[in-house]
């Protein structure tokens, strides 16, 4: 599946206003979001005021991280979440680093799982890291 066409939505609540700003410009999928410049993002912020430009910035950096890395947008928003938003922080992030940073997450939401097991396991991490260094060294 080409990531790039996958709908934005649903967004969480946090993103309403934004959502609606990238709506009425006609923006539905991450491959069109992640097209859009700084300047993109100021209109959009000034046609809808509630939307914030930080939180568009956000969502153009997972915009970045379904369609260049091809992670899912639950994946990319995790990612973003524990502090690597971009393709870039993610090609020179460590599996250790990631592991640990979605712990220390999931500890601060109190999330539950399984004694031992991690949200992101370090094959996983492994994986996300060497697509994202694979899309670097392809720009």
């Amino acid at each position: 599946m080409y990531f790039a066409d996958l709908a934005i939505d649903p967004l969480p609540q946090s993103f309403r206003h934004e959502q609606a700003a990238l709506e009425q410009a006609g923006i539905q999928r991450w491959g069109q979001l992640r097209q859009l410049d700084e300047s993109a993002v100021t209109r959009l912020c000034s046609s809808w005021p509630y939307a914030s430009q930080r939180n568009l910035r956000r969502l153009r950096g997972m915009a970045g991280l379904v369609c260049d890395v091809a992670l899912a947008p639950a994946d990319a928003a995790l990612l973003m979440y524990s502090g690597i938003a971009t393709v870039r922080a993610l090609a020179t992030a460590t599996p250790e680093q990631l592991v640990r940073n979605t712990g220390k997450l999931k500890r601060q939401l109190g999330v539950r799982v399984y004694q031992g097991s991690h949200i992101v396991s370090l094959a996983q991490a492994r994986r996300w890291i060497q697509k994202a260094q694979e899309e670097q060294s392809l720009c």
